[in-house]
């Protein structure tokens, strides 16, 4: 602790005791997003179902739509509200936020946008999102095994590139199936773990400085020959300190490194 000179006053000197200082941190795992099982539901075989190439049209068409509406209306950081409660200071209207979210969070659109994982997965996903639509319009044997593993592929590069999408898409997905929902936000905490640490700091001694009284009392070093006024001599010596920063200079002080004292780790939902 730094305590300065004041007019009038001697000053106060670190005694070169040792102090602890404490931290807390915190940090926040999320990994990767993890999928729950419904109930009931056709069974799909690529091979058999005469209109298994229309069902995958729709499930990535749901899978579009789940983004959009997810971001556009689950995901707190870009919904609506925010722009609200930050008081919308660029006025953007509602109905051109709505548009834009929509148009940025189109699967086609989705992987020209930053905010990837990593460039291999965005690269890939690009890859097999455009394959899967080449893939069905072509048709021929096996188009619609094809087309499944380019669907899965589509599938685990969001999940895994785009984590915080992929979750409020299907946060999106599960309105409407309370159990569902339940189970996947359970499924898909957070870990958020609190980690205390502590360290030992010898403050330095500062340079013994005699106060002013005593120094203008005593005339050290001719003061009073120099300054009229002991007021004089305050003002001076203040301006001086101002001057020399360095006139309070610490030597000899230590510290230790930090020291994990204490770690503890809570599960919280995923936002």
């Amino acid at each position: 602790m730094r305590v300065f000179n004041t007019p009038f006053n001697s000053p106060l000197n670190n005694t070169g005791d040792t102090r602890t200082e404490t931290r807390t941190r915190t940090e926040v795992s999320s990994g990767g997003i993890r999928d729950v099982s419904g109930s009931g539901g056709r069974p799909f075989d690529c091979r058999k179902d005469k209109d298994a190439i229309e069902r995958l049209r729709g499930w990535m068409g749901n899978m579009n739509r789940n983004f959009q509406k997810g971001a556009l209306y689950q995901n707190p950081n870009i919904k609506w509200q925010k722009i609200v409660d930050q008081g919308n200071p660029n006025g953007i209207k509602y109905s051109d936020h709505k548009r834009s979210t929509l148009n940025q969070y189109k699967l086609s659109n989705l992987g020209q946008q930053e905010g990837w994982s990593d460039e291999t997965t965005q690269k890939r996903f690009n890859h097999n999102y455009q394959r899967f639509y080449e893939t069905i319009r072509a048709g021929g044997p096996n188009a619609a095994c094809r087309a499944y593993s380019l669907y899965k592929s589509v599938k685990s590069q969001l999940k895994k590139g785009r984590p915080e999408d992929y979750y409020y898409s299907k946060i999106y997905q599960y309105l409407g199936d309370e159990d569902r929902l339940e189970r996947f936000k359970r499924a898909n905490k957070n870990l958020l773990t609190t980690i205390t640490e502590q360290r030992q700091i010898k403050d330095a001694l500062k340079e013994n400085l005699p106060g002013y009284l005593k120094t203008w009392e005593d005339n050290k070093d001719g003061v009073r020959s120099k300054y009229k006024t002991y007021e004089d001599y305050v003002t001076a010596a203040e301006q001086w300190k101002k001057d020399n920063p360095g006139w309070n200079k610490e030597e000899g002080g230590t510290t230790t490194p930090w020291i994990e004292t204490s770690r503890t780790t809570q599960e919280i939902e995923r936002t």
